[in-house]
Order: structure tokens, then sequence, then C-alpha cells
């Protein structure tokens, strides 16, 4: 009898459901509780925090080759809040101590950078990534810098605004699920950097990544045929 009371009482409460148990009684069972955020009374579309340290691409790095080509791992840099970006709002630098630009945060993990309190962070050279195009890994460090300092660029000095960097290729499993973006490619692996910060490899033949899709012609490119005389 008392079983069969707190099923009935249970079946009132509002996020409950019945479930069944041997011998044909039920008890309830609580559903599972949604995570969401609220600011004002609307809800937050606010990413979580980046967790560090991280080691994060660096975006953005084939105008800057002629520095990148000259960095090793081990050295300090600083990632720094680009709040005059005009491309992205969410841009964070990574310069060197000196204030040279080395290049972005991926545009997939600034915002969750930028969602700590933080002004900039210290960061090192994780890896130097030889290549036609020369890539960068960095390891941003937890703990403001006592002094941060001022960005410039000397090799866009004088000119218009640089473009906006291009993000990694992204990568998807063959039926079209989003995976993240390339980190790097070894010995047949693909490392893939996703969106929660975190690293995985997958086999080159079980994904796809977007720089290895051949573009679509457009109509217009066609080549005609000359009409025979």
């Amino acid at each position: 009898m008392t079983g069969v009371l707190r099923s009935n009482l249970a079946a009132r409460r509002p996020g409950t459901r019945m479930m069944p148990r041997p011998g044909g009684r039920s008890v309830a069972c609580a559903a599972p509780a949604r995570r969401t955020g609220t600011v004002g009374g609307m809800r937050s579309s606010q990413p979580a925090p980046c967790p560090l340290p991280s080691t994060l691409p660096v975006a953005g790095v084939s105008r800057t080759q002629h520095i990148v080509r000259g960095l090793s791992p081990g050295q300090e840099l600083y990632a720094v809040r680009d709040d005059g970006n005009a491309y992205d709002p969410n841009a964070v630098m990574f310069v060197l101590p000196d204030g040279s630009l080395v290049g972005y945060v991926p545009r997939v993990l600034n915002r969750r950078l930028r969602a700590r309190a933080e002004a900039a962070w210290r960061c090192r050279v994780s890896e130097v990534l030889p290549g036609e195009t020369w890539g960068l890994r960095v390891t941003v460090l937890p703990g403001q810098p006592e002094e941060t300092p001022e960005p410039r660029s000397p090799l866009f000095a004088d000119t218009a605004p640089p473009a906006p960097p291009h993000d990694p290729p992204a990568v998807t499993t063959r039926g079209g699920r989003p995976l993240g973006v390339l980190d790097s490619r070894q010995g047949g692996l693909v490392h893939v950097r996703r969106p929660d910060g975190t690293t995985a490899a997958y086999p080159e033949s079980s994904v796809r990544v977007s720089a290895d899709q051949p573009r679509p012609q457009r109509p217009d490119a066609a080549v005609s045929s000359p009409l025979p005389r």
C-alpha cells in the first residue's frame, strides 16, 4: 500500500515519469535536469571558459612566416585581447615580448579564452611545424602577466588593415559529423583540435578535411568549345 501511494504522489510531480518494475508495479524516475544559464531572465550563450594550461594552434601565420620560422619550443609569448579588431570582436593575438604580431587564437576557440577574467596571458611555444607554410602550437598558461607588451605590427605599418586570419581547416567524419579543426597530420593520423580544447587522433581514411575537398566549379567557368566551321 505504501509503495502504491508513493507512486501515485510521484506521478503528480512535474518532471517525473513512471518506470516499470518486475511484478507489474511502477516507480517514479526524475527526468534529468538541463543545465541552462540565464542573464536577466534571458538564456545566456556565454561559452565555458577555456581551461588552462591549454595548447592551441595558431591561426593567421601565413603573413608572419618570417617570425614563425625563427621561433623555437619554450620561447615566451603573450596572448592579448585585440579589442579593436574590425573583423572579429572576440579576437585574441599572440605577440612576442616586444609586441610583434605572431598570429591569432582560432575563431572557434577565442570566445572561450575571452570568457576568462584575465586581460592577457603568458604563453610559450609548444611546437613549431615546418612545411610549405610553417605552423605553430602555443601553450597558454594560467595567471595574468604583471606587464603586457603593447601589440605592434611593423609588417602592416602604413598599409591597409590585415585580412582576417584563416581558421584551420574543419574536420568531419566521412558521414559529415563535425569533429573540430585540423591540428596536425602525422604517420597517417589526423590530429583534431576539438571544441573543448582537447586533441584527438583519427585515421586519415575515417575523416574528411575541408582543405582536401575540391572546390565546386562555377557554371560560368566551364570551357566552351569552338563551333565547327
